[in-house]
């Protein structure tokens, strides 16, 4: 602890200006030999005959926002005493593969933020739900089973998968099934794989297809109850 006599002498010796700048950066006020100034422009001072150990060797930072990343390596071993030759006094020679440091920007506008996906995989997962939502809507209704078709699976499993909060979707298997669905809806396959007229009308049975479409739609009325039948609906 600095006592008021080694106070007022160092700031004697240091001046106003030196005694406000180290009370403000260090909190203390020391005087000693201008042992070098390195490219930042901090100013490095050692004295081992009137402080003790450990802090005869200090830096009075040029910047006004002091910073221990603005100290350049070779300095910094000076300070923490790993060698007793100041840069100075050594035969330094930096090296191609050494790259320039890197101030701290903590507390700054630069500052290292961990990149959040809950909100860009939020968003993601509602564009997805819309889009098969809309898909559901736009699937037709079977015919044959109205109640139990696949636009009322589809829409049980968009249900248990995106309403669930036990559920984890898949992004990407999701994306997928929407797309196969999408072409479904739109007919695609059809439209690129057209069927041909003898797959229709097999030459061992040409009414084949057009008798089963027909015996689907009496079995769909044939499903109506008597009072519908009844009723004419």
């Amino acid at each position: 602890m600095s006592t008021l006599g080694r106070t007022i002498k160092n700031f004697m010796k240091v001046g106003p200006s030196s005694y406000i700048k180290q009370m403000d950066n260090i909190g203390d006020t020391k005087w000693g030999r201008l042992i070098g100034v390195d490219a930042n422009g901090n100013r490095y001072f050692e004295n081992t005959k009137d402080e003790i150990s450990g802090r005869e060797r200090w830096v009075e930072y040029a910047s006004t926002q002091p910073d221990p990343e603005d100290i350049a390596p070779e300095w910094y071993m000076w300070l923490s005493r790993i060698v007793q030759e100041p840069p100075t006094e050594m035969n330094y020679q930096p090296k191609k593969w050494w790259g320039q440091p890197i101030p701290n920007f903590t507390g700054t506008p630069k500052a290292f933020r961990t990149y959040n996906t809950t909100a860009a995989k939020r968003e993601q997962l509602l564009s997805l739900y819309r889009s098969y939502v809309r898909i559901v809507e736009d699937w037709p209704v079977d015919k044959i089973r109205p109640n139990r078709g696949m636009k009322q699976v589809l829409a049980k499993r968009v249900e248990e998968s995106f309403r669930n909060k036990d559920t984890t979707v898949d992004l990407t298997g999701a994306r997928q099934e929407l797309n196969a669905l999408e072409s479904l809806l739109s007919n695609k396959f059809k439209e690129k794989y057209p069927i041909s007229d003898k797959i229709l009308n097999p030459a061992g049975n040409p009414n084949y297809y057009s008798k089963l479409m027909a015996s689907l739609e009496a079995n769909k009325d044939g499903q109506k109850s008597a009072l519908s039948k009844l009723l004419g609906k």
